[in-house]
């Protein structure tokens, strides 16, 4: 049994069921706890006043990331249960002695990011991906860059710009310009794969560009952070990935537009040319 400190809390108003928070944040803090133990069975129990907020499922069930989850502590078989404020200490005081506090951040420190905790989410994620795809790990084609497009749904599509999605033909035309330069590439779509397979893709690639809350926490996957870049697009600098990238040794840099006006308006080509994508060494941005 795991027992978080009542006081928990992730980056601003996160949750675990948003991948910044759940790969950066939850993730990493929970592979901490349960490397420290044996059980085949493991309970992590919350505060209720929590607001839901460390659960892997959003209240409406539009957002998941329980499949995720299963893929990397699924061997550890982990369930996450609630107490409240009343009838918190009579759970607690049910609970095995050897019970220990889940290492998350709380409001008398800020939450950052843990190096340990990354870098054990790191040799964890690549074991089980040469465990799952064997030698066609290292085999995966060598991609420059990956520009990850979010998929389309039911209640969002490409035309026009949102926090999440750029303007229809935007990826189209990164694709023609960097093929122009003989750049090897790849447009991803992230809900469509596996997060082992996101591994996989990631063990090959030197930049990785997108839009602000598309899927850019996979630069942990990076392979050679020092030879790597991260170029996101978005509407405003967000300190998520500027703070992570740092830590990290990744090449930053931020494409912020206001509005998205000037973004849709610019040719992609230019935008790309801006960064100086080239093919060879760590192509810095």
């Amino acid at each position: 049994h795991w027992v978080m400190d009542p006081a928990a809390k992730m980056q601003g108003t996160g949750k675990a069921w948003g991948y910044y928070h759940f790969l950066i944040e939850f993730l990493p803090r929970l592979l901490l706890a349960l490397n420290t133990t044996a059980c085949t069975r493991n309970v992590v129990h919350v505060p209720h006043h929590s607001d839901g907020k460390f659960r892997l499922a959003s209240p409406s069930g539009k957002d998941s990331l329980e499949a995720p989850a299963g893929e990397l502590v699924g061997m550890y078989g982990v369930s996450i249960l609630e107490y409240d404020r009343r009838g918190g200490r009579k759970t607690l005081a049910a609970l095995p002695r050897e019970a220990l506090p889940l290492p998350f951040p709380h409001k008398r420190r800020p939450p950052t990011p843990s190096r340990e905790g990354i870098a054990l989410l790191r040799s964890h994620a690549y074991r089980l991906a040469f465990t799952s795809f064997g030698r066609e790990l290292e085999n995966t084609p060598a991609e420059d860059v990956l520009i990850i497009r979010r998929a389309p749904s039911a209640n969002s599509t490409h035309v026009g710009y949102t926090r999440r999605h750029l303007k229809a033909g935007f990826h189209e035309a990164a694709s023609a310009f960097l093929a122009g330069h003989n750049v090897t590439h790849a447009i991803v779509e992230w809900e469509r794969m596996s997060l082992l397979e996101q591994v996989r893709r990631m063990s090959r690639a030197k930049v990785l560009v997108g839009i602000h809350g598309a899927g850019l926490s996979d630069m942990v996957f990076f392979r050679d952070f020092g030879n790597s870049a991260v170029v996101e697009l978005g509407y405003r600098q967000m300190a998520c990935y500027v703070q992570l990238s740092r830590m990290l040794g990744i090449y930053y840099a931020m494409r912020a537009t206001f509005g998205g006006a000037q973004l849709l308006n610019e040719p992609s080509s230019a935008l790309l040319k801006r960064w100086a994508l080239v093919r060879a060494g760590a192509m810095r941005c």
